[in-house]
This record gives structure tokens, sequence and C-alpha cells, in this order.
């Protein structure tokens, strides 16, 4: 039988913590434990999770430290040797748990285990845009060449990872603005298997007040993405990897420029552009520089089509 610790992290999630938990207490596989780590939250969510009274839950309750504290705390305090992360405003298929055993028992050798996964926009839902996945199953050859054509095929609440890889990585970094999870996809596919199962299970609910995507806007160089070049330069990145990783540099610091030109912010624009080794001159980056001289109304039009595709 495979163990599987569930972690929630919680921060002011009333609204959607007690579906989600309950998107776990009725999977087709039930989990060994679900443990819910109250990161410091006073909206009295952890108090709708505690009144479920259920024997499989358990609340730990600390100050306001961020997600990647919570989790950490939440898979260090685990019984599991496979830990599931579930955001406390996302919510699970009833077969997640049940699919993600499957492909345990068939990949026993890698280090995390996914499934597709659809956002959840305005009431609706869309299956993510995923390339360069398993037709059905089995294990993502390149991590970055599918981050690089669609969305991430990892997400936080649509992945079990092994608590000796998270280990070896020292859980997730702690203080980051954003990024922190893309730190561990990153580690496990530089250093590990991913092995994916391509069936829709997760509903990832986009752009919820209060998340990191909905408050910070990317205007500089993020952690993760300057230590990808790093690895990229000191010849971490295996090298059938290398190009996938370029292409994705390339549109992770255009994303960036995007994000200053519509804040105004195009002196800061055209000296990324100038100045950021990873950025590649071709048709978006040339494009962006002539945006930065357009007046601001004009560009910002612009750009929010393009971010929205």
């Amino acid at each position: 039988m495979v163990d599987i610790s569930v972690v929630i992290p919680l921060y002011n999630k009333r609204d959607y913590i007690i579906r989600a938990v309950q998107s776990v207490l009725e999977q087709t596989y039930q989990a060994l434990e679900i443990i819910v780590v109250d990161d410091g939250s006073n909206d009295g969510s952890a108090e709708l999770v505690r009144k479920l009274a259920h024997s499989k839950i358990r609340i730990i309750r600390q100050s306001n430290q961020g997600v990647s504290s919570a989790r950490n705390t939440g898979w260090k305090a685990s019984m599991g040797a496979h830990i599931a992360f579930l955001d406390a405003d996302d919510y699970w298929q009833s077969s997640f748990l049940e699919q993600i055993g499957l492909l345990i028992e068939s990949y026993p050798d890698a280090g995390a285990y996914c499934s597709a996964y659809s956002f959840l926009i305005d009431g609706v839902r869309k299956p993510a845009k995923l390339s360069e996945v398993p037709h059905r199953s089995g294990l993502l050859d390149n991590y970055y060449a599918s981050a690089s054509k669609g969305h991430l095929p990892v997400t936080a609440s649509s992945v079990v990872i092994k608590k000796s890889k998270l280990q070896q990585f020292n859980g997730f970094p702690v203080g980051w603005p954003m990024g922190e999870d893309q730190f561990m996809w990153m580690s496990l596919a530089s250093h590990s298997k991913i092995a994916f199962v391509n069936i829709d299970l997760v509903t990832y609910v986009h752009q919820v007040d209060g998340s990191a995507c909905s408050v910070n806007k990317v205007l500089e160089p993020l952690p993760h993405v300057k230590l990808l070049n790093c690895w990229l330069q000191e010849g971490v990145i295996a090298r059938e990897h290398t190009q996938a990783v370029k292409v994705l540099l390339n549109r992770s610091g255009i994303y960036m420029v995007l994000n200053n030109i519509s804040s105004g912010r195009t002196v800061e624009a055209r000296a990324y552009l100038k100045s950021l080794p990873y950025i590649s001159w071709n048709v978006l980056s040339i494009a962006s520089f002539v945006l930065s001289y357009l007046p601001n109304k004009w560009s910002s039009f612009v750009i929010q089509k393009v971010l929205k595709k």
C-alpha cells in the first residue's frame, strides 16, 4: 500500500478551505492523514476545519510566515513517505490519490508524481494547456520543454513528492516573493524523475484574492529565474535540456519586461532588454522594445492581450 500524507497550507481562505478538505476526504483512495497548517489565519478558517472533527485531520498553527514555511512545517510533521500538497483554495477530483498511487507503483524510482489539471476562471473550468507530456502516463522527458511551451506541467496542488526528495532539497525556500514552488519543480526535474498521468484531476482556482499571483507583479528577475540561469552557466542542466531552458529563461525575461512596460517602467524595461543575458533578440523582444516607446494607454492594451494568451 502507498502511504500518502496530505499537507494543506492555510491563510485566510474561509470561503474555500472546507471544499479543499472535503475533496481529500472524498478520495477513492484514502490519505494516511491530512495536515492543515494554519499560517496565522484571522478569518476563522481554521475553526471551520476544526469543526469537522475528523480523525484524519490534524491542525498545526503557526504565526504567519508564508506558504513555503507552512508547506515545510506540514511535510516535516507528516508520517507518510509521500507528501501530497493541496492549496486551500484548490480541490481534487475523487480519483486523484488513486491515480497517483498507481503512478507510484509503476514508477517507484521517480521523485514526484503529478496529474493534468484545469483552471477555474469565473466559475468555468478550463484545462491547462500542457505540452510535451505523456499521452496517457509516464515520465516527463523534459520538464523545461513542457514549461516553455505551455502552462507548467507541475503545480502545488497537482503534485505528490517523496519525503526523501523534500529532505534532499531542504523543502521550499522561505522568504521568496514568488517562484518558491517552481524552485522545487526545477530541482526535481534536474536531480530526479517526475511521473505524470494525463488525466485532469485537479482544479486550480485562478487568481483568488490574496494569492501571490494576484498580489505580486513581476517587475524584477525572480530568485528561481536567477538560479536557473546560474544552473545553466554552471552546467547543472543536462545537455539535452539546455535549449529548452534557454527558451524558458527568455520567456520569463520577456514576461517581466512586459510587466514593467505596462506599469510605466519603460526605462527599466529597456535596461533589462539590453542587459539580461538570457533575453535573446527575436520578434518578441524587438516588439517589446518598440512597445516601450508607445504611450502607456496603447502599450498596456497590447500587453494585456499578449499576457492573456
